[in-house]
C-alpha cells in the first residue's frame, strides 16, 4: 500500500471533554495509488496523535502532536475508532507516515509499535463502538 496524496487541511481543536484528545476542525485524508480515499470526518472521532510509551520520544525527537506521523496517527486513530481491519489500519498508518517524510527506520520503527502495542486500543475501541461505527464517550 502507497500513499501518494493528502486530502484537505489538517486543523485540530480541543475535544470539549477529554483533555488528552483533538478533534479534526474540517475533514482530512489520503489518497492511496490504488484510487481509494481515506477520509476522516470533522469533529467524527476523538484522536490522540501518535501514542508511545514516554521513554520512546527522546529516541524519535518528537511528541505526539509534534513529528513526521501527525497526519498518519489521526487517520490511523480514525481507522481504528471506525474499526478498519487491523492490519489494514496499521498498513495505512506505514504509507501515511512515508508519505509525511518520516525517516525509514521511524517508519518502521512506528510501524511495529502498533503492530505489537495496537491490539489493546484497537480491542478497547472496539468495545466502545455504537451502532453507527462511532466509538462512545
Amino acid at each position: 500500500m502507497e500513499a501518494i496524496r493528502w486530502i484537505g487541511d489538517w486543523k485540530l481543536d480541543d475535544h470539549p471533554t477529554d483533555h488528552n484528545s483533538m478533534l479534526l476542525d474540517q475533514d482530512f485524508g489520503v489518497q492511496l495509488t490504488d484510487g481509494r480515499k481515506i477520509i476522516c470526518r470533522a469533529r467524527a472521532v476523538p484522536v490522540n496523535g501518535a501514542s508511545f510509551p514516554w521513554f520512546v520520544s527522546p529516541l524519535l525527537g518528537g511528541t505526539p502532536w509534534r513529528g513526521p506521523w501527525k497526519y498518519g496517527s489521526t487517520i490511523h486513530d480514525y481507522a481504528y475508532a471506525l474499526g478498519i481491519d487491523r492490519k489494514f489500519a496499521d498498513n495505512l498508518f506505514l504509507a501515511c507516515l512515508k508519505l509525511e517524510g518520516c525517516p525509514r527506520w521511524k517508519c518502521h520503527a512506528m510501524y511495529y509499535g502498533v503492530r505489537f502495542g495496537g491490539w489493546v486500543p484497537y480491542k478497547r475501541m472496539q468495545k466502545s463502538r455504537v451502532g453507527n461505527g462511532y466509538p462512545v464517550g
